[in-house]
């Protein structure tokens, strides 16, 4: 079988104001795929995942990095040096030349940094979505919300979220 693991921001977020994932995750992850008996890192690119899938002898981790993230390169590359396992890193090239955030990095950013206690985000939500006492919970509520809207529906609640914060 193949297991794909796939990363998005990896440093450590507790301060971050936008995703929070971290590294430590990632390396208790590496070492486990390492334990278990059979498995092995693929060096090969996904494109690669059919071959895989055919070969009975074995177990297979492929690792994916999405978006770009800078700490993808200073923090995931020299875990995955020392592990002796490669990557592949998917780069969002339309941020590069455009000074924004990803969606989802406004939504994180947006909510944190709210000045309100609950936010007012109807048609979308039918109560106010409350920010205390867990604004991480808020941002995965509204960024689920967000995920299952149509492209424009979206970009309503994107810009509703920017006016109500």
């Amino acid at each position: 079988g193949v297991l794909v693991l796939n990363y998005h921001r990896i440093g450590d977020g507790s301060g971050s104001a936008y995703d929070r994932g971290r590294v430590e995750r990632e390396r208790r992850q590496l070492r486990r795929t390492r334990r278990v008996p059979g498995a092995r890192v693929r060096r090969d690119r996904p494109a690669d995942i059919d071959q895989a899938l055919q070969d009975p002898s074995g177990r297979h981790v492929v690792i994916t990095f999405d978006d770009g993230y800078l700490d993808n390169y200073e923090l995931a590359f020299p875990v995955l040096r020392r592990h002796g396992a490669t990557a592949t890193f998917f780069i969002a090239t339309g941020f590069i030349d455009r000074p924004s955030l990803p969606w989802w990095d406004e939504i994180a950013w947006t909510v944190r940094q709210a000045a309100a206690s609950q936010l007012d985000l109807h048609p979308w939500f039918e109560q106010p979505v409350p920010l205390e006492p867990d604004r991480e919970a808020a941002i995965h509520h509204v960024l689920s919300r967000y995920k299952a809207l149509s492209s424009d529906e979206a970009q309503r609640m994107l810009a509703a979220l920017r006016d109500v914060a």
